[in-house]
Parts: structure tokens; C-alpha cells; sequence
């Protein structure tokens, strides 16, 4: 707002007035020269009646949105209508502003400076201001730097730096809001609001599933398996014992613990009985009962056993903030190392934490005990995150909007975004304080923001961007969905780590039975 003066003459003294109005002109002229131009000024000229009222203005504002960086004392009709008219009729007519960006996909993405329009959304955004404020813009690199302090006096560089040294008129493509950038500069409507998110790789080493032995069934499953054991077992014992039947010490030897045991573990394994059953229906329908149950259980099982055998089992990826909390903390041996967009608002929401703002500060300790060289743009980020190696692993936190698109663009392997947020974060263009411009950009801005504009524009880019990789967002997509979310990318083959409980049974087996076989040996040929 410019400062406004008012000066009153003496009444019906035209002389006087229009001496003080040579004055106010000539002062305010050599004014100009000294000032900012970000300086404005009014003075209004009457008399004690209001008979003879002037106006003088220091860098009036025109057309609603274009400033005269000069002394204007409107007289005539005309020179009343630049002054009146409304910021939402802005007519800079063909100005030439000049608009500071950095590559940021999908916001703004150029190649060699030659920006790729069907992936830029400011892009399409500035289009349609300056056919509608009527202005010609050339775009100027501010290297990847949105705005990063820098030096013992924390200045601004980049965008920001830009629009505080007057070489630039605004700036977009990615750029933050926050409160210190707030102090300096002025930021429209929010064209984005977006999630701080993180980035990381499906981990692609097989699981080793030392119980898989035991996979195809739950715990309860398994209870109640042993428990059905157990009490058939106990039943055909009890029975055997208190049945008043007229039979031989030979006979009530076969109705033993161990007779009744081999015979029910012999239909669990789908195997002959070796042990004679009583005639008895009492008996026998206690077999058939047990048997039944297993007709429907061990194919079950079986089928589940051998699709674990075939089908490798992949570690989980990072999912969680808590997770990387716990990798931030606990990296000793540096093994993963968190990494975000150089230059920008996030790396320095995390450098710059307060010890008392939790996950923030021990991710910025961790990221200042790594010296992570940071990831230029997007692009860059999701490739420094394929890379990984086995003895380095890295996780890219940025927004998720961008995340998901470069995901679909650029990713090779299956890459996974949390589900999990730092926070919000808004994205708007920025203006320098007092800027003309302001007023009509944020205008337009909050109006194509509130029809959903940007959302139609994001939607429109994601649907018709290629996959870099098919098959890989197929299984993105689907595990997303959460139907992939036990089942591996790759299908291996049978894991000879996935056999060893097998191995394990077997092996005791064995050595049982040798055991046996050993005593039986001795037994019979004692000398």
C-alpha cells in the first residue's frame, strides 16, 4: 500500500495551490531517483473547502496491475481510468516479465532448458495468465535452488535470491511456502498442497522362511489339529479300556497308547494303518471322524506347502516413518542413507530442526552424519534410489505428487512410496514485497485453484504419461491394491534356505531310526 499525505492550501488561492503543486512535483520527482521502487507515494492538494483538489502520484499502479516508476499527475479522463481500473481487468500490455524456475517435475520440466509443455503444469498455468493479463515472459535458471540460506548471514539464493535483487518478477516451479520466505516475499494462493513424503526400493533379497514347514496352516489351525489328536487319542484308549469284552492280553496289547498313535498318524500322513482296529462301530467311527477331517486337510496342506516352496517370499519394503526413524537412529554403519531435494525447503526443515521436534531433527542428524550428497532434481532422486547397492541404500524424501508421477516416468524396479506423511506442504508462485503484479496473479491463481484446474491438469499428465517400465507399475499398481502385498515380483524357484526345517526333520529322523536300528543290533547280537 502506498503512504498517503494530505495538504491543505489556503481557500480560493489559485496561486498558491498551483505553487505547491510545482513543489510537491519537483520533490517528488528527485524521490524517485533515491528510493526503492518498491516505494510508493500519494499527495493530495486541496484547500480548506475542497474547492481545488490535485493528486500526485509516485509510481502509480495502472491498468490494475502495472506500475509507472515515475512522478503522474492525472488531469484528464483518461489518466483517471489507468488509475481506476480493477486488478481482475489487469492489462499489462505485452510487458515483458521475466519468471525465475527449476526443473520440477511435473510442476515444470524442461529438458536443456526446452520445456516439455505435456509435463508441466506451471507451464500450462503461466500460458493462460499471459494471454489473460496480456504479458510476454522470459524464463531465467536459477540452477536448481528454490530458495536455500546460505552464508554467515543466511541470505537467500536462488528464486528467492532472484526476486530480492529485482532480476526476476516472480518465480515458480516447485516453490515453498514457509515462514521465513514469508518475511521477505510475497507468495500467492497455493497452486499445490501436497504431502512430504519418502521413496525406497522393494527389497528384491528372498526371505529366508525358516518355519515354512509350518506356513500353510495358522497357529489355531495347528491347536486344533493337536488338540483333535490328543482327544481321539484319549477317547479310543478310554473306550478300549472300559469296554466289558471277553478278550486276550494279545488283543488288549493292540488297543495301547502306541497302537492307537501309529494308527492316527498314519491317517494323518495318508498312510496304510498297520495296527488292527476293534470291530467295534464305537471304534472305528472315531477313525472315520479323524480321517475325514484329514481327507480336507492334507491336500490343503500340501498345495499350500508347495506353492511356499515355489514362490520366493520377499522382504517388505520401509513403510513407515517410524521405520526410517528407526534406520536414522540405529544406521551405524551408515548403511542407508536418507537424501531430499538439494537447495529446497525440505532439506532445510530437516538440517535446521529443533532438538524438540522429533522425527525431523534425528533425520537431520542423521543426514548431516552421512554427508549424503543430495539429489539435484526428481529425476535424479528415483535414479540415486535404483542404484542401490549392498552396502549402500538410499530413501528419497520428497512430495508425493511429484513422487508418483517420476515413479510412473522414470522408475526401472519396483519402487515403493509410504503411505505415511511429515507434514503438508504448499506450493505457490512468489512475488516481491509490494509487487504490482501480486494482487491480479493471486487472483486468477485462487480461481483456477478453487475449479480444480490443477487437479484436472495432474490427472490429465498421469493418465497419458508412458511407463518407463510395464511390468514394473503393473506390480506397483497391484501391490498397492494390496494384492501383492505377501507375494514376490519374481518367481524363483524352490530356496534351499526355505528347506532347512525339512532338512532339520528329517535329519533327526534318521539318526532315530539308526539309533533303533543300532539297538535292535545290539539286542539280538549281544556279543
Amino acid at each position: 500500500m502506498p503512504f498517503l499525505f494530505i495538504f491543505f492550501t489556503e481557500s480560493n488561492d489559485h496561486q498558491q495551490h498551483l505553487k505547491y503543486k510545482k513543489i510537491f512535483n519537483q520533490w517528488l520527482t528527485e524521490l524517485s531517483l533515491t528510493t526503492d521502487k518498491r516505494f510508493r507515494l500519494i499527495i493530495v492538494l486541496t484547500d480548506s473547502l475542497g474547492t481545488i483538489t490535485n493528486t500526485i502520484h509516485l509510481r502509480p499502479i495502472w491498468y490494475g496491475c502495472q506500475q509507472f516508476d515515475g512522478v503522474f499527475l492525472p488531469e484528464y479522463s483518461d489518466d483517471f481510468k489507468k488509475l481506476n481500473q480493477s486488478l481482475w481487468k489487469c492489462n499489462l500490455n505485452q510487458t515483458m516479465l521475466t519468471i525465475s524456475i527449476n526443473n520440477f517435475t511435473p510442476l515444470c520440466n524442461f529438458d536443456t532448458f526446452e520445456m516439455l509443455r505435456s509435463y508441466s503444469i506451471d507451464y500450462k498455468l503461466i500460458r493462460l495468465l499471459s494471454k489473460k493479463i496480456n504479458f510476454n515472459y522470459q524464463l531465467i535458471d536459477a540452477e536448481q535452488n528454490w530458495g536455500y540460506r546460505i552464508g554467515p548471514n543466511r541470505s537467500f539464493s536462488g528464486s528467492i535470491g532472484h526476486l530480492l535483487n529485482g532480476t526476476a518478477d516472480l518465480a515458480m516451479c516447485g516453490v515453498s511456502l514457509n515462514e521465513d520466505r514469508s518475511k521477505v516475499v510475497e507468495f500467492t494462493y497455493f497452486t499445490v498442497i501436497d504431502e512430504l513424503t519418502f521413496i525406497t526400493t522393494f527389497p528384491m533379497d528372498s526371505e529366508i522362511q525358516k518355519w515354512i514347514f509350518f506356513q500353510p496352516f495358522q497357529t489355531p489351525v495347528w491347536l486344533a489339529i493337536v488338540f483333535s489328536f490328543v482327544i481321539i487319542l484319549l477317547l479310543i484308549f478310554s473306550i478300549s479300556k472300559l469296554s466289558i469284552i471277553d478278550q486276550s492280553k494279545q488283543q488288549q496289547q493292540q488297543q495301547s497308547l502306541s497302537s492307537i498313535s501309529i494308527n492316527l498318524l498314519a491317517i494323518f500322513l495318508s498312510k496304510s494303518l498297520t495296527q488292527k482296529i476293534p470291530k467295534s462301530f464305537k471304534y472305528r467311527i472315531l477313525y472315520l471322524s479323524f480321517m475325514l477331517a484329514m481327507i480336507v486337510l492334507i491336500p490343503t496342506y500340501c498345495g499350500s506347502y508347495y506353492s511356499s516352496l515355489a514362490i520366493v517370499q520377499y522382504q517388505k519394503p520401509i513403510e513407515t516413518i517410524n521405520q526410517l526413524i528407526k534406520i536414522a537412529q540405529n544406521n551405524d554403519d551408515n548403511s542407508y542413507n536418507i537424501i531430499t531435494l538439494q537447495f529446497s525447503s525440505y532439506l532445510e526443515l530437516f538440517i535446521d530442526a529443533d532438538p524438540n521436534s522429533g522425527s525431523t531433527f534425528i533425520i537431520g542428524q542423521h543426514m548431516n552424519r552421512t554427508h549424503s550428497k543430495m539429489a539435484k532434481n526428481i529425476e535424479q532422486g528415483i535414479q540415486i534410489v535404483q542404484n542401490n547397492s549392498n552396502e549402500k541404500n538410499f530413501i528419497y524424501i520428497d512430495l508425493r505428487m511429484p513422487l508418483e508421477i517420476s515413479r510412473k516416468l522414470f522408475a526401472e524396479i519396483p519402487l515403493y512410496i509410504s503411505n505415511d506423511r511429515f507434514g503438508s506442504n504448499l506450493i505457490a508462485f512468489a512475488f516481491p514485497k509490494q509487487s504490482p503484479l501480486y494482487r491480479s496473479f493471486d487472483f486468477y491463481i485462487k480461481i483456477s485453484y478453487e475449479i480444480g484446474l490443477h487437479e484436472h491438469w495432474y490427472r490429465q499428465i498421469f493418465r497419458n504419461i508412458p511407463a518407463k517400465n510395464q511390468q514394473v507399475y503393473d506390480f506397483i499398481r497391484s501391490y498397492g491394491n494390496g494384492k501383492n502385498r505377501e507375494l514376490s515380483f519374481i518367481v524363483d524357484g524352490i530356496q534351499l534356505n526355505d528347506l532347512k526345517l525339512t532338512f532339520y526333520l528329517w535329519t533327526f529322523g534318521l539318526f532315530c531310526s539308526s539309533f533303533g536300528l543300532l539297538g535292535e543290533f545290539i539286542h539280538f547280537f549281544p556279543g
